[in-house]
């Protein structure tokens, strides 16, 4: 099942590749994607902001206005309803006894969630078997903390940052009077490290929850050694792209056999869907992308370049002045102005400011117009990643299955990799 989905997602994406595999900010013009057939270019520019929002807010509509160039649209869909559902498993969500809920203190509710139903794919163990359980990349050790309580496993947390482990270890201190059956000690050190796969040998289960990139990869590329001793492991990937290598390594023999090529900006395209933290993060990110762009126009005046350059993250209290203090910013940051500057020496004026508002809208329309067509691939290919992440196990004797382990209004992040020896 597990090698059948892979070879049907990477034949659609590979079918479909110019539809996802796009830098939609690079593009002032939609005629210049020109890797997508001319007349989709030529209805999407006639779509208005209305039109369009009818369309990609309304999946049926959506639909049948894509399925003339798109005819794949039921398979994606099919593909990502043959990941089990939480519901549908055995070890399903089930409500958890009153006794367990100190555990959530200080932890807000999302994350929580994400916690304690991830937690659900694990097995109980009985306390005095000293089932040893690593937490990889661990925090704060949150997960841990419920595993050992309400599992039953000794835990070690194995996490990068000392002031991390001093805060986990204050809360295993606190909490051991409510739950004295709590085994967890937390451990600092590097995952990447040949320190942290001698002591990734000395456990027998492993557990993972969004650790980005390469730090969960090498958990599987160590488990998927021999000489390793793990017979269990639980892993929800998370940020793909965070990663040394420019080019996406594929880790399974099917993904190696693979025509697909996925730069690192590629393996952002999963990312894309978050979820939505209300009204004011709504507004606010689509203030910053309309911003974004509309600088990126001024900022190609300015120097004759014609090619989006990307701005990097900003204090977000820049988004509740003026566009112009945006600008000043933007300027000094791109060492197009003195950092002492001040926004009287804006080399624009208030009607340039304003025509690269105008400008900016419109733009961003088309980005959106282009960000909707990658969208319809965008759970496929995360698929796809996981898939080949737990061929790679599967290949090296474990027995490996998929599942969605809570919803997506909790975390978008929700494939789980559940691996048994």
């Amino acid at each position: 099942m597990l090698r059948s989905l892979f070879h049907h997602a990477d034949q659609l994406l590979t079918q479909y590749q110019p539809y996802w595999q796009i830098q939609p900010f690079h593009f002032r013009q939609l005629n210049e994607c020109s890797q997508l057939p001319e007349n989709l270019l030529t209805e999407l520019e006639k779509l208005d902001s209305a039109q369009f929002e009818h369309l990609s807010a309304n999946a049926d509509a959506g639909k049948q206005w894509l399925d003339k160039w798109i005819t794949c649209l039921n398979e994606l869909e099919q593909i990502e309803q043959s990941i089990p559902d939480v519901d549908n498993s055995e070890t399903a969500y089930q409500q958890k006894p009153l006794c367990i809920k100190h555990l959530s203190t200080g932890i807000p509710g999302r994350k929580w969630s994400q916690i304690e139903q991830f937690a659900d794919f694990l097995p109980s163990v009985e306390y005095a078997s000293k089932q040893m359980l690593l937490e990889w990349c661990a925090g704060k050790g949150h997960l841990g903390r419920l595993l050992s309580v309400s599992k039953g496993y000794q835990v070690t947390s194995l996490e990068w940052q000392q002031s991390l482990c001093n805060q986990g270890e204050a809360l295993v201190l606190q909490q051991q009077k409510r739950y004295p059956q709590l085994q967890q000690s937390l451990l600092q050190g590097d995952a990447l490290s040949d320190e942290a796969a001698s002591i990734l040998n000395q456990h027998q289960t492993a557990v993972a929850l969004h650790a980005c990139g390469d730090l969960h990869t090498r958990l599987i590329t160590q488990c998927c050694k021999p000489d390793q001793a793990i017979e269990q492991l639980a892993i929800a990937p998370c940020c793909y792209h965070l990663t040394e290598a420019d080019t996406y390594q594929p880790f399974s023999i099917s993904g190696q056999k693979s025509s697909l090529t996925l730069s690192r900006q590629d393996l952002k395209v999963p990312l894309q869907e978050t979820v939505t933290g209300g009204q004011r993060i709504s507004r606010l990110r689509d203030i910053e992308l309309h911003w974004r762009l509309s600088f990126d126009l001024l900022r190609q005046t300015l120097t004759g370049e014609t090619h989006y350059k990307p701005l990097p993250a900003f204090p977000k209290k820049l988004l509740s002045g003026e566009f112009k203090d945006f600008v000043h910013w933007a300027l000094i940051n791109r060492k197009l102005q003195s950092e002492h500057s001040i926004i009287e020496d804006l080399p624009f004026n208030d009607a340039e400011l304003s025509q690269a508002l105008l400008d900016g809208e419109e733009r961003l329309l088309r980005v959106r117009k282009l960000e909707w067509l990658q969208s319809h691939f965008r759970r496929v290919l995360e698929i796809w990643l996981v898939a080949d992440r737990a061929l790679a196990l599967e290949e090296a004797g474990f027995h490996v299955e998929l599942h969605r382990f809570c919803d997506k209004s909790i975390s978008p992040r929700n494939l789980l990799i559940l691996a048994k020896r």
